[in-house]
């Protein structure tokens, strides 16, 4: 059945999967005082992959990219291409739920053991995915003002204790800091909205799929520059060393007595936009797997799939410090063919395709 979703929805969702991951953990944090030079270059360079994705599913309106995978390159090589993909979500999805569930033990929890919290967030992501896209982006439509409003509370509370001299001096350390860490933010977190093309089969309203991603990325954008900059200027340099900068910056945030542990908003509307980053990861690949089957109904994977998500965030690190490597170091060379390399080849098999058909 074809689910879908208004231009508002659709662009809260990306927004919403975007800054989650990004907000809490921090991005480009190698390029220190030279953090919003990495946003800006990472956010100008994702702008034609956008408009390339969003091209991609105007060639065949209600279609997502399991079907036109098919359409395009046959039965065998699209089902291929479907193979990857659901691997890619699966495995995002895993990971995300593990980047989580250790920042909600180590700043929360410290004796919970790591499964309790796997476990909760899983059960909320099935519950997502089992009502589908239209109900999640209704809740976060309903969810966006009050991620907004926080995120601007918590950088006006933070004026007081920001120091403008740890912003300074720009290229401190050369040029190769902020080209190494452009690349990181482009995959994390902006080209992961590659995801989207198996999520919006159709969207409802004036504003096109271009703008759709466009105005995400405009937005979800300014938010992480505006924290990435609060944190150096709350923090300065050592914002790198901290696993979670923007938790510790918000930990030191105090308005007289009755106004204390501002943190605890910003736990809370990061893990919810992460609940919508796994509910995404999870919806995409149960799609892929009933595309595999050729079932119409994805709706009967998400509890198995949901679970064995789940199982495979308990295994797929050993440490935090491991987790925190793959990011910054593994997952960009990664994530390279899914969000780049494989989209690519098939936009320019599908332009030289309707040209041919214009021709002829």
């Amino acid at each position: 059945m074809l689910e879908t979703v208004n231009s508002k929805q659709a662009i809260f969702t990306i927004v919403m999967f975007i800054t989650g991951s990004a907000i809490i953990f921090g991005v480009g944090g190698g390029a220190e005082q030279d953090i919003w030079i990495v946003i800006i270059l990472s956010m100008l360079l994702v702008i034609p992959v956008l408009i390339m994705y969003a091209r991609i599913l105007e060639f065949y309106p209600g279609e997502n990219l399991f079907t036109i995978s098919k359409i395009v390159f046959g039965t065998f090589f699209g089902k291929f291409i479907i193979m990857l993909y659901t691997w890619y979500a699966f495995h995002l999805g895993g990971l995300v739920l593990r980047n989580f569930s250790e920042y909600i033990q180590i700043v929360s929890f410290p004796e919970t053991p790591q499964i309790f919290t796997l476990t909760l967030m899983t059960i909320v992501t099935i519950y997502f995915v089992k009502s589908g896209i239209e109900v999640i982006g209704r809740w976060t439509v309903l969810f966006f003002p009050i991620l907004l409003l926080v995120s601007l509370l918590v950088i006006m509370l933070s004026i007081p204790i920001m120091n403008p001299i740890y912003i300074r001096p720009t290229f401190e350390y050369g040029i190769m800091p902020v080209i190494s860490n452009t690349s990181t933010v482009f995959a994390f977190p902006f080209a992961e909205t590659v995801l989207f093309i198996m999520v919006f089969d159709k969207i409802n309203g004036k504003v096109g799929l271009r703008k759709v991603y466009l105005y995400s990325l405009l937005i979800a954008g300014s938010m992480i520059l505006l924290s990435s900059v609060k944190n150096v200027l709350v923090l300065g340099s050592a914002a790198s060393l901290y696993y979670f900068p923007a938790h510790t910056a918000a930990r030191l945030i105090e308005v007289g007595t009755f106004l204390q542990r501002i943190e605890v908003l910003t736990a809370i509307i990061c893990i919810a936009c992460g609940l919508i980053k796994i509910s995404i990861c999870l919806l995409v690949a149960t799609r892929g797997i009933a595309a595999l089957f050729n079932i119409n109904d994805n709706k009967i994977f998400v509890f198995p799939t949901g679970l064995l998500m789940m199982s495979f965030a308990v295994i797929i690190y050993n440490n935090t410090i491991e987790m925190f490597s793959w990011a910054t170091e593994i997952y960009k060379y990664y994530a390279l063919p899914f969000q780049l390399l494989i989209p690519l080849i098939l936009w320019l098999v599908l332009e030289i395709k309707m040209r041919k058909q214009k021709i002829l």
